[in-house]
């Protein structure tokens, strides 16, 4: 297994390096092709607010949601970016970016 100590620059809980593929950390290669394949899952939603790693989105049919990742989202987010969310694999994406969103930190 990868030493992630060398490869991972994100510090996450207690400032440490993460090692996590939990909602809300790193994308595990299979759960990101699995939520590709799986595209009935996709909801839009607009961008309301973005600061650290909180997200706050609005969908199309009015109910608003908050997400979490360990990211600064703000530096690839801004209020009133379209994004799209797997509401099964909890992606958010954008463009062609993608990030493990948790419903609170984790």
């Amino acid at each position: 297994m990868e030493d992630l100590t060398h490869t991972n620059t994100f510090l996450c809980v207690n400032d440490e390096p993460c090692r996590l593929y939990r909602p809300g950390h790193h994308i595990h290669a299979i759960h990101w092709s699995a939520a590709h394949r799986s595209p009935e899952f996709l909801q839009d939603a607009i961008v309301r607010a973005v600061e650290g790693g909180r997200v706050d989105v609005e969908y199309l049919d009015g109910r608003s949601e908050t997400y979490w990742n360990h990211h600064d989202l703000a530096a690839a987010l801004s209020p009133g970016d379209p994004v799209s969310i797997h509401s099964r694999f909890h992606l958010l994406i954008v463009g062609m970016r993608s990030f493990n969103v948790a419903d609170e930190p984790l």
